[in-house]
């Protein structure tokens, strides 16, 4: 045998290794083999210097190839090393680079005798995945969406992210093509957001979304940021612009919390305040009600000078208390909400400058325009609900409404009838202490007495109607009243109609009872026989229509098809347009009391009557003048064309035991 220098074996050896490793690279193949079965130190080709970047020798280190494998896929990797049987596994090795590329991982035994030898395939290096990758390198150059690709060096560190990649939807949102950093591109603020979000995404491998973002170094946009974390580690950072669609959510948004005629907060805005007010138990909260009307506007005047009025109004009531919220909750009803009283004498306060403010006229397109304010005032202390905050100002002004004053609900016992009432009321209905009294009402145009109405007395005359009505109500009796009161008017027109009148029975019935099922009532007594078609008409309030228009709807419905005229009484008091009471289909109108006072002496006030009775005719709904005093007038409103007239200067309500005679006694004197 030949002797071979060592020298010369060597180089050949190396040669023959370096061809070796050559021909293994150029397949994408790394081979990597243990030394020994069991034994945790490898042989790895030096075709890995290729394919990973890692120098072989490196993998000498026990417990190397595992630490490069990617966390998602160790459980395949395990599998694939420890089961020579099992099917190949595609697992992501860590890079040089800190990417992952992916591998086909096999396993060949040839015997315990014979290490055992991994055979790992360059996946990526396939053509049907390197065309797969430029398809989605050709998306991501044309796509819109703004894309980063967001690499962790250290898994520890959420400030270790670096850009591994842009795409140039990313490079023109951001204004910059070179960025190797989220700090070069971000303020430090919305830096530390993104970088915690990916770093989330990064550990939990699940995805994460920032909706509607504001950052301070794109002020002018407002970004949708969605984070994903790839297959190969990497996150994939996507940011849209969304600005053009936040603002019409917005623009949507405000026009659902906005009045559209006046740009005021709506009841919606109004809703949303409360209830966030209920998380606050600090504070001590008022709020005031106020319902007002124009001196020298028709109570159905809508257009631009109308809308004026209301803005102005608005604008005076916040000035009592800047800072406070002002919305629109009605034709021309607002409310006040002060986050910061400082109690109930606070309160009255600012009823009273709330009220001394809006006597002042207005001016309006160069004329001055008074108005009729009503104020009522709530208050809700620290931990009380805030929820009943709107019903209790509402009562206030239903109350004010009746009592011609403002009116403030401070303290609980506010809420509450006074001492003893409770049981006047009940033991005044069910012991004969109120009385029905008929005040008969003039047709003017045949001087005949069209019908007559019931309203309700104190028997012993101590107190007046409007009270019994309020302490009703705010007794928590509702229904006891108007129950009362149906029974003995529908007694009433059957007498009457024995008796040969035929006049109809006339009942007004307040809010609380109209909301109640209060037709009902009625449609029970009509199927029993106690009611006959047309011997009753009902009058329901104003402030139905304005506290509730789509229910007052239906009970006119209800009413109709029992065969009951319904009209609405003391029009104009809770200043309601007229293009509501044409929606309503109602048979009658009567104009508060207020405005025929004054006819011959406020020329505003006779041009609201007159416009309202003309209005009124063009859709054939009956009018009828409350509060008539003097024959003059009953002239005046007879030239104007009035239907009907109701009040001292015809006759003061009777007992229905003089009604007859007092019927006949006023068309004797009228023919």
């Amino acid at each position: 045998m030949p002797y071979v220098k060592r020298s010369k074996a060597e180089a050949a050896l190396a040669e023959l290794r370096s061809a070796y490793d050559a021909s293994i690279a150029e397949a994408g193949v790394v081979l990597v083999q243990q030394t020994a079965p069991g034994a945790d130190s490898h042989h790895v080709s030096r075709s890995c210097l290729d394919l990973l970047g890692w120098d072989p020798t490196a993998f000498l280190t026990p417990g190397t190839l595992r630490s490069i494998v990617h966390v998602d896929d160790l459980a395949a990797f395990r599998t694939a090393a420890t089961d020579p049987g099992s099917e190949a596994k595609v697992v992501r090795l860590l890079h040089v680079d800190g990417t992952y590329r992916h591998f086909r991982f096999g396993v060949t035994d040839r015997g315990l005798d014979q290490p055992l030898s991994y055979a790992l395939v360059d996946v990526s290096s396939d053509a049907s995945a390197a065309q797969a990758r430029r398809r989605a390198a050709e998306v991501l150059e044309h796509t819109d969406r703004a894309l980063l690709y967001l690499q962790l060096a250290d898994q520890g560190d959420p400030s270790s992210f670096v850009i591994g990649d842009l795409n140039p939807a990313a490079e023109r949102l951001l204004h910059n093509s070179t960025a190797t950093t989220l700090g070069e591109v971000f303020s430090e603020q919305t830096r530390q957001l993104l970088q915690n979000a990916a770093f989330d995404v990064a550990h939990t491998g699940e995805d994460l979304a920032l909706s509607r973002l504001v950052v301070g170094e794109l002020p002018e946009l407002v970004l949708d940021v969605a984070l994903t974390r790839l297959e190969d580690g990497t996150i994939a950072m996507s940011v849209d612009d969304v600005t053009t669609q936040a603002t019409m959510e917005q623009r949507l948004r405000d026009r659902a919390l906005h009045d559209q005629r006046s740009g005021l907060p709506n009841m919606a805005f109004l809703a949303e305040q409360l209830e966030e007010l209920e998380r606050i138990t600090a504070a001590t909260v008022g709020l005031l009600a106020v319902d007002f009307g124009a001196l020298e506007l028709g109570a159905d005047a809508s257009g631009s000078d109308d809308e004026a009025l209301v803005s102005g109004v608005a604008r005076r009531l916040g000035d009592t208390r800047p800072g406070a919220f002002v919305a629109r909750i009605g034709e021309r009803r607002l409310v006040l909400l002060d986050r910061d009283l400082l109690g109930a004498e606070d309160l009255q306060a600012l009823t009273q400058g709330a009220t001394a403010a809006l006597a002042v006229p207005f001016d309006i397109n160069g004329a001055a325009i008074g108005v009729q304010a009503t104020v009522g005032a709530a208050l809700s202390g620290p931990l009380q609900s805030r929820s009943r905050l709107l019903r209790d100002a509402e009562d206030a002004l239903r109350r004010a409404t009746s009592q011609h004053r403002p009116w403030v609900i401070g303290t609980e016992e506010d809420r509450k009838a006074p001492s003893g009432l409770f049981h006047e009321v009940r033991e005044g209905v069910g012991h004969g202490r109120m009385e029905l009294r008929y005040q008969p009402v003039l047709e003017l145009a045949t001087g005949r007495i069209a019908k007559v109405e019931a309203l309700l007395r104190w028997a012993d005359g101590e107190r007046a109607a409007d009270e019994s009505l309020e302490l009703a109500e705010r007794s928590g009796i509702p229904d006891v009243l108007p129950r009362w009161v149906v029974g003995e008017a529908a007694g009433a027109a059957r007498w009457l109609t024995d008796s040969g009148f035929d006049q109809s029975v006339a009942i007004n019935i307040g809010a609380t009872a109209a909301v109640n099922g209060f037709e009902g009532l009625l449609g029970l007594l009509t199927a029993e026989g106690l009611l006959t078609q047309g011997c009753l008409e009902v009058e329901i309030p104003e402030t139905l229509l304005t506290e509730d228009l789509m229910t007052a709807t239906e009970m006119v419905e209800d009413l109709h098809r029992l065969g009951m005229a319904v009209v609405i009484d003391d029009f104009g008091a809770g200043y309601t347009s007229l293009s509501a009471v044409a929606d309503l289909g109602v048979d009658g109108l009567k104009i508060d009391r207020s405005f025929i006072t004054t006819l011959g002496t406020i020329p505003a006030d006779e041009a609201v009557v007159r416009s309202t009775i003309e209005f009124c005719h063009e859709l054939g709904i009956q009018v009828t003048a409350l509060g008539v005093s003097d024959r003059e007038s009953m002239d005046r409103l007879a030239d104007m064309g009035c239907d009907l007239v109701q009040g001292s200067a015809v006759c003061e309500p009777v007992s229905l035991e003089d009604l007859p005679s007092r019927i006949a006694d006023i068309q004797r004197s009228l023919v």
